[in-house]
């Protein structure tokens, strides 16, 4: 698949964090901070053409809720939720009631969850987490922003039951 140099994506009008283009038909993005539906903007100026540009309106549905737990059965695994579900009726004004299950995959329970700019940072009983089948030793804290999955050190000794923002 080729690759493009000059590539950007927007949403809402603001720069992705952070951005990776995997194919023509898939690039992922770090969202700004934002609430709604936005539009979906992606440029692309790489010197072997003419630039090029395109827009979807009310492509990006941003998640307002999060929900952590785990997943009941033999091989409980930890949970990581977000909604409203992409694909579940509402507005931005009224969300439907529904979550869709994150690909992040923890070794055992969310027990803790916080937001910080945009970022969803978890504790709990867990010692590893996996995200695209790569997998990787977090010790009960881990961040994860939607695309990237985030080691916050050595991570901690024990289990995490609580997490608060220090402003």
């Amino acid at each position: 698949a080729p690759s493009y140099a000059g590539f950007s994506l927007q949403v809402g009008g603001e720069p992705c964090r952070s951005s990776q283009y995997v194919s023509d038909t898939e690039v992922l993005c770090a969202v700004p901070e934002g609430s709604g539906l936005r539009n979906v903007s992606i440029f692309i100026d790489d010197a072997t053409g003419p630039a090029r540009a395109a827009t979807l309106p009310d492509a990006f549905s941003f998640k307002d809720v999060f929900f952590g737990g785990t997943v009941p059965g033999a091989d409980a695994v930890g949970l990581l939720a977000l909604g409203p579900a992409g694909n579940a009726a509402g507005s931005s004004t009224r969300p439907s009631a529904t979550l869709e299950r994150s690909p992040l995959r923890l070794s055992g329970s969310v027990l803790a969850l916080v937001t910080f700019q945009g970022t969803a940072h978890l504790g709990g009983s867990f010692l590893s987490a996996s995200l695209s089948g790569e997998e990787a030793r977090v010790n009960h804290v881990v961040t994860f922003d939607g695309v990237e999955l985030g080691v916050l050190g050595h991570g901690v000794d024990g289990v995490v039951a609580v997490l608060a923002v220090h402003q």
